[in-house]
């Protein structure tokens, strides 16, 4: 009796080892748990999006009151007081605003204006300004003027734009030492600003 005891475990490991029994790998539940979790992220992104977007639209329709602060009304008969700052900068860009021409720049006038200008600013009558178109002759040029006796200054249009022309003024055969701005106004050409010429 005693043996068959002692056969019956090893009958029955006989039993299973036939059986062969191993638990099998449960498929197919990644994915839906994934597309759930997938569903849940949109839904609360969405609700989120939508509630946000409702309250930015509610505080903009309606002014919404915080406990002890008092609310403004704006007042129709007060005006701002004015910054000194703010209007000292507005002088200075209305100063920079020009109007626009009424008649186009007459350029024929240009040297004239220049040459009352150099009178004016160096403070000699006789000053004779060129442009420097007469300097490439030089044996024409030094058979007209003297160059110790005579006060000569040259020029030339260093550029052109709509109303404003700047010319480079200088001794003749020497680098430009002045340059001067030059506005058409009023159906003439007016001095503007004068730069030195680094």
């Amino acid at each position: 009796m005693v043996d068959n005891e002692k056969d019956m475990p090893n009958s029955m490991e006989d039993e299973f080892a036939e059986l062969d029994y191993r638990p099998k790998p449960k498929k197919g539940l990644i994915l839906p748990l994934l597309l759930i979790v997938l569903i849940l992220i949109i839904v609360i992104v969405g609700v989120n999006y939508l509630l946000n977007d409702s309250d930015e639209t509610v505080a903009d329709e309606i002014e919404i009151e915080r406990p002890g602060e008092e609310q403004q009304e704006p007042s129709v008969d007060t005006e701002p007081e004015p910054d000194p700052e703010v209007e000292e900068e507005a002088d200075e860009i209305e100063e920079e605003i020009v109007p626009a021409p009424s008649t186009p720049p007459d350029y024929d006038l240009l040297e004239l204006n220049a040459h009352n200008w150099l009178i004016e600013r160096t403070g000699d009558g006789e000053v004779i300004m060129l442009h420097t178109e007469e300097l490439n002759d030089v044996e024409r040029f030094f058979e007209r003027f003297d160059l110790v006796e005579d006060n000569i200054i040259v020029y030339m249009i260093e550029s052109k734009d709509d109303q404003f022309v700047t010319l480079l003024f200088g001794l003749p055969y020497s680098e430009w030492s002045t340059k001067a701005v030059f506005i058409w106004r009023d159906d003439g050409w007016e001095f503007l600003r004068e730069e030195s010429v680094i």
